[in-house]
């Protein structure tokens, strides 16, 4: 049965479709009530075709709700990815059947009576399509992130200004609580930090956890940490309880090999957590971000190179000038000590003009 989103007032665990024949419809999920998603009797109601009769199982377990697929025609996908196996929801997370899109979310409780949506199903269609519908929206967020990265990073050298921007962006695709960003210096400590929120960035970051971040870059590999009081590898550092992060991602910054940099996501809030598909979109943002980064160092690097060539083509050709110069007036010098030795001034008139030019010099 569906509910209209102003039937509710006290709030409880629901599935809303925000995708689909029937977008708008929202499904209270009662503690301890097993719920199936199809197009059977027995399950919440769907007027989406193709969808199976039995498509998927969502369950809870000592507060936590999990979904299975039943092995249904097109499959059951949980942010983007197609399931295989059980998976806990965490609220905010997407689960598709079909061409429906369902979000588990907390909403208002049920005051008002229950309406049975109107159905009319055809029990006997089945689809065929064996991939996600939802991927190409998944496909557009990759295309989008990348596109903004490279424009706001092409023609930069500045290092800093390039993650400045990673930063920015990552904070307004990913909306985490918190966004830092590191780089590497040339000890491979920590050197630059920039820290961002929803309403401000910073060049300097606050307390934060420094041991997932270089466990990350140690592994070369982005980490997601759901709920972070449950890993006992990180529940009890200073920098995680200093910053309140209850849920985290990290990704290195690594282009061809080299190790730059890292960025930390973090979520502070009880009712969020981090999905693999963020997780994935953060990785791909650090691989664009970590070239960008290499880019900007070569390019620089280059400059340097090339201002120092340039530097000493300018001191070799001073050298040589003053060398001329010098020898000039030693000949010319000479030339007039002799004369003035000699006591024969129209010697020293003759060798005058040679010092003089060089003294014009």
């Amino acid at each position: 049965m569906w509910r209209d989103k102003n039937s509710y007032d006290a709030y409880m665990l629901v599935l809303e479709v925000i995708e689909g024949p029937d977008l708008g419809c929202v499904f209270p999920l009662p503690e301890d009530e097993p719920q199936l998603i199809g197009r059977s009797s027995e399950a919440l109601a769907s007027s989406d075709p193709t969808i199976s009769r039995l498509h998927a199982e969502l369950t809870p377990d000592s507060g936590r709700w999990f979904v299975r697929d039943l092995e249904s025609a097109n499959g059951t996908f949980l942010n983007g990815r197609l399931l295989t196996n059980r998976a806990e929801l965490h609220q905010g997370d997407e689960v598709g059947c079909g061409s429906s899109l369902y979000r588990f979310a907390e909403h208002a409780a049920v005051l008002l009576s229950e309406q049975v949506a109107d159905r009319n199903l055809d029990t006997s269609a089945e689809s065929i399509v064996s991939t996600s519908p939802h991927s190409l929206e998944a496909a557009r967020n990759h295309l989008r992130m990348v596109h903004r990265l490279t424009a706001a990073t092409a023609g930069t050298f500045d290092l800093t200004a390039i993650l400045r921007h990673l930063v920015a962006i990552l904070v307004d695709e990913l909306q985490p609580d918190r966004c830092i960003g590191v780089l590497f210096d040339d000890e491979n400590a920590i050197g630059t930090t920039i820290e961002a929120t929803q309403n401000k960035i910073h060049n300097t970051a606050n307390l934060f956890s420094e041991a997932i971040i270089l466990h990350a870059c140690k592994e070369q590999s982005s980490i997601l940490i759901p709920t972070i009081k449950e890993d006992i590898r990180f529940s009890q550092d200073v920098g995680v309880v200093a910053s309140g992060a209850k849920s985290v991602l990290c990704a290195p910054l690594i282009a061809h090999g080299n190790i730059l940099g890292a960025i930390l996501l973090e979520i502070t809030t009880e009712n969020k957590r981090w999905s693999d598909a963020e997780q994935e979109l953060l990785s791909t943002a650090c691989g664009h971000g970590g070239l960008a980064l290499l880019t900007a160092f070569l390019a620089h690097s280059r400059m340097q190179h090339e201002r120092l060539a340039a530097m000493g083509e300018t001191v070799a050709s001073i050298s040589h000038s003053v060398k001329n110069m010098l020898q000039g007036l030693r000949s010319g010098a000479g030339a007039v000590d002799l004369a003035f030795n000699r006591g024969d001034l129209d010697m020293a008139k003759e060798a005058w003009p040679i010092l003089s030019r060089n003294l014009d010099r």
